[in-house]
């Protein structure tokens, strides 16, 4: 009956021991998807909005081209009905070409906004970069602490030892421990005073 109660206790403590590690580990994927899903969402939206503005110059350019064409059409019906030759109406091929071409204010625009959504990628390029160099250093510092902490731990161990072997030395002197304990801090006092 012994038995069987000791190993429900140590199946209840493991149990539980597995649910916080799984929990934790839970927590930890967590965190690391949301700061991924945060970057890619900022991003997405970053891309949106530029191909929204893109879009609406098109519109806009599309429109333009429109109204153009209608100018021209209704230019050409005035022709017909008048017969007589109009100024502005465009009579060679090449002056109605470049009357149907778009207006330079919308090309300049979509021509900024593309140099603009250029250089935006190089920059976010660079903070990648910059971003990984500084997990790497980050790590690096993190592995010097851990090793300037063992090396700490492991030297500190060597004084215990030495203060180990005194009070042995000096209890085998067959003085008191008080007297021991004593001597003991004189010689560090001496010890620190040169």
């Amino acid at each position: 009956i012994q038995a069987f109660v000791r190993g429900r206790r140590v199946m209840r403590g493991f149990e539980e021991k597995r649910r916080a590690v799984v929990k934790i580990q839970a927590r930890a994927r967590t965190r690391a998807c949301r700061k991924h899903y945060v970057t890619a969402l900022k991003e997405f939206k970053e891309q949106a909005k530029l191909e929204n503005q893109v879009k609406a110059l098109q519109a806009k350019l599309e429109a333009q081209e429109r109204a153009l064409k209608e100018r021209a059409a209704a230019t050409t019906t005035t022709v017909e009905i008048s017969a007589a030759p109009m100024a502005s109406s465009p009579s060679s091929p090449k002056e109605r070409s470049e009357s149907a071409e778009p207006p330079l204010e919308i090309l300049e625009a979509l021509q900024a906004l593309a140099n603009e959504n250029a250089k935006l990628r190089m920059e976010l390029e660079d903070v990648r970069q910059q971003n990984a160099d500084l997990k790497q250093e980050n790590k690096e510092l993190k592995g010097q602490s851990a090793k300037s902490a063992w090396l700490m731990w492991s030297t500190k161990g060597s004084k215990d030892e030495a203060h180990h072997r005194e009070h042995k030395d000096k209890r085998q002197s067959n003085i008191s421990p008080r007297k021991a304990d004593q001597e003991i801090r004189r010689e560090r006092l001496r010890a620190e005073a040169v």
